[in-house]
């Protein structure tokens, strides 16, 4: 590890070089579009299947790619949990367990997933600032209203990425803050990141995808 005084010079620096590899491969490859990974908690299976319609129509609209995952309680969601979502997009009343308590214990281990509550109970609302929700939305949903609260959902998320870096391990997905890492190498046109919890090691043509 380099020495203490260097760490710090060190965080501003990747922040550049390592946005500056995403550019660079990014061209290379010919992919410019960033994916999105969305989850969706709702019991209500006719309702998750219209927020996927919407998010599709407006991945067409906006040239967007998203990842979608569904789950039907928040207690599906919190089971085996990792911190690779970039939006939630969260009902309130659930059988099991219900989106302000799954909320909670999300922002327990995930301090940057941008929440939005899409609920019938406004009883709720002032509940959401708690876990930092950035939107409470009420149902009925039309796609307009809904596709102005993704667009600013999705700027809240760039503004988010630009101090973490997502890694496709072997082993599933790993979000990194700039802070965390103390250096990185690049070795065979791979990249070895030396963080706080260990070294990490990726194929770094990945980045894009």
């Amino acid at each position: 590890m380099p020495p203490l005084f260097l760490l710090e010079p060190l965080h501003v620096w990747l922040k550049f070089s390592i946005i500056g590899v995403i550019i660079h491969n990014c061209y290379e490859w010919g992919n410019t579009r960033e994916m999105y990974r969305i989850a969706i908690v709702d019991d209500d299976r006719e309702f998750v299947e219209e927020l996927k319609n919407y998010l599709d129509q407006y991945a067409k609209e906006e040239e967007q790619e998203f990842e979608i995952s569904a789950f039907y309680d928040g207690a599906e969601i919190l089971e085996n949990y990792a911190s690779k979502y970039d939006l939630i997009l969260l009902d309130i009343e659930m059988p099991k367990v219900n989106g302000m308590d799954a909320a909670e214990k999300i922002r327990e281990v995930d301090e940057n997933v941008v929440l939005m509550f899409i609920t019938n109970m406004a009883q709720y609302a002032i509940h959401g600032y708690s876990v930092g929700a950035l939107d409470f939305v009420m149902k009925p949903i039309t796609y307009y209203t809904f596709s102005m609260k993704i667009k600013r959902a999705l700027k809240r998320v760039q503004k988010k990425a630009m101090g973490a870096v997502l890694l496709n391990l072997s082993d599933g997905v790993k979000k990194l803050e700039v802070s965390q890492i103390y250096y990185v190498e690049v070795q065979n046109r791979m990249l070895h990141y030396h963080t706080e919890e260990g070294e990490f090691v990726y194929d770094y043509q990945h980045l894009c995808v």
